[in-house]
């Protein structure tokens, strides 16, 4: 699975192959710290996009089934981002500072 994101003129944009594209009027730094942008799913894959403060240095996500992965924050423009891939129906995350304390979390 493979996604993107970018600044382009309509503003910050997400998407991938076979999915539409997603555009906020706004940099990245203008994205809400902590909101999914986009989220696309079919039954059984979807692509999370989640903006981050400076202060996080990683993601921990959770999917059902136990399983568990780290993401690390990517700078686009003015701002940074969390992408990462998804299975099945649920899914939660939480982001860490450098010294472990958990800052922000949601859940899909």
């Amino acid at each position: 699975m493979t996604g993107r994101a970018y600044l382009g003129p309509w503003g910050t944009c997400f998407g991938g192959p076979g999915w539409a594209e997603s555009c906020f009027s706004t940099d990245v730094a203008g994205l809400a710290q902590g909101r999914i942008y986009s989220s696309f799913r079919d039954s059984r894959v979807g692509f999370v996009v989640v903006a981050v403060g400076a202060k996080v240095r990683y993601l921990l996500v959770h999917q059902s089934g136990g399983r568990a992965f780290r993401v690390t924050p990517v700078r686009i423009g003015d701002g940074r981002l969390c992408a990462f891939g998804v299975s099945g129906a649920s899914y939660g995350w939480a982001a860490y500072s450098p010294g472990g304390i958990e800052l922000v979390s949601g859940n899909g």
